[in-house]
């Protein structure tokens, strides 16, 4: 197996270390801990990409693991901001909803699109969603960290939570605009059907 299959399943094996550090409450710094390790696990996904590109190890198993360990770690991210509901949760309801339904159109247009022998590879949009929804998960689980310990009060939690807020919004826009894009793309893939 070679480096970059290993980074991939890295970021697997740390999905549920991340969420017994966040959930399980007595756990000194847990909340924090697992915010550092959803940021390492994030940017090994865009490391054993790159690591696979550079040194021609793209397999087949790194092509299945990827986008497993992607939609893993994003989801274990959504469950750990739930717990500390710093949004009101028909907000989290919308951004569930909004992900899963990008993830199974798209996922359905690349089997489609397999069947007629396209491949529908990742772009550019896809790409900047998933860098931005990482960013908005670990700010908000920073933010769920600081209630933890309290390392922020007043305008610094204003400010950040408004940073984090701005950044979740356009992550969310983002998960539509890129799948009208990937849609739109490929539109030549639902003729005639």
């Amino acid at each position: 197996m070679n480096l970059p299959n290993k980074i991939t399943i890295s970021r697997i094996v740390l999905v549920p270390i991340i969420m017994a550090f966040y959930m399980i409450e007595c756990i000194p710094y847990g909340k924090l801990v697992a915010t550092i390790l959803f940021l390492i696990a994030s940017t090994t996904d865009f490391l054993d990409g790159y690591l696979a590109r550079k040194n021609n190890q793209v397999t087949d198993t790194g092509k299945f693991l990827d986008p497993i360990a992607d939609k893993l770690l994003v989801m274990a991210g959504i469950l750990i901001i739930i717990i500390d509901l710093i949004l009101p949760l028909y907000v989290y309801i919308l951004i569930c909803a909004l992900i899963f339904a990008r993830d199974y159109l798209v996922n359905s247009l690349r089997q489609v699109a397999s069947t007629k022998g396209v491949v529908i590879a990742a772009d550019k949009s896809g790409k900047l969603k998933t860098v931005l929804l990482d960013i908005a998960l670990i700010g908000m689980m920073f933010l769920g960290s600081n209630l933890q310990e309290n390392w922020f009060s007043g305008l610094a939690v204003d400010i950040i939570s408004y940073i984090v807020y701005f950044v979740g919004a356009f992550a969310l826009f983002m998960v539509i605009y890129s799948t009208v894009e990937y849609f739109y793309k490929n539109k030549n893939v639902l003729k005639g059907e």
